[in-house]
């Protein structure tokens, strides 16, 4: 028995990352890989991508958003919610805590039901 099939990216999916300027300034066969290596996830709205203060996990850290809106956020010291960005199809996020290697400084909260790369 074989393992399922990865699920593919469509090409409002592609569409949606070629829209981001750093994304299509490296190299064409650099872009392809790094496509050709993501694994394609879907979420439902509400879901967290990740917490403040979650490790980084060695095969998931750096993130590319293909379809929907991600809330990035923090808690005040006073309780209440701090809203840092809102993010959209064509962003990347999540590389600080690769290169620091130091737990996540935010939250990550679905808006909507995301495709994630």
């Amino acid at each position: 028995m074989s393992a399922p099939a990865k699920p593919r990216l469509s090409a409002a999916h592609r569409a949606a990352m070629e829209s981001n300027p750093w994304f299509m300034s490296m190299p064409r066969a650099q872009r392809e890989n790094l496509l050709g290596a993501a694994e394609l996830i879907h979420l439902r709205r509400g879901a967290m991508v990740f917490r403040q203060g979650d490790p980084v996990i060695a095969d998931g850290g750096f993130f590319g958003l293909a379809a929907g809106t991600i809330k990035i956020s923090s808690l005040r010291q006073d309780g209440r919610e701090a809203i840092l960005a809102v993010l959209e199809p064509g962003n990347w996020f999540g590389e600080i805590t690769l290169i620091d290697g130091s737990p996540r400084t935010h939250d990550a909260t679905a808006l909507e039901a995301l495709d994630l790369l």
